[in-house]
């Protein structure tokens, strides 16, 4: 199964959030003509939240049935295994809080898109 490529990126200077999809920026191609050479560029990973709002690089993630554990998603190259990092296809849910699997709440639909990493760092804490 193919999944859609997708990207947003973040600019550092604006603190705007540019999307890939909204109205001026639907192809990859207009995307990227638009976006400033600064901007943080973050890939969709291809799955969504239990309220069906798409998962990306950058997103801080909770699960629903234990506020507690937050995740913050990322891609990483060089598989490497951590106890601090859970494997998703080379993308990675790197632990901020987590008491249990947080993989099993990714199976069971139960996470949800709470900020990301430069709307919101002081979740990062």
């Amino acid at each position: 199964m193919k999944r859609e490529i997708k990207f947003r990126a973040y600019d550092t200077i604006t603190e705007y959030m540019f999307v890939q999809g909204t109205p001026g920026l639907e192809t990859i191609q207009s995307f990227f003509f638009h976006i400033p050479k600064n901007a943080h560029l973050m890939q969709w990973t291809g799955l969504l939240d239990k309220n069906g709002k798409e998962i990306y690089e950058g997103d801080i993630l909770r699960n629903t049935k234990c506020k507690d554990q937050l995740v913050e998603v990322y891609w990483e190259g060089n598989v490497i295994q951590r106890d601090d990092w859970i494997d998703w296809g080379g993308f990675y849910f790197r632990k901020i809080k987590v008491d249990e699997d947080m993989t099993y709440a990714v199976y069971q639909k139960q996470i949800e898109v709470i900020g990301s990493i430069y709307d919101n760092p002081e979740l990062l804490d």
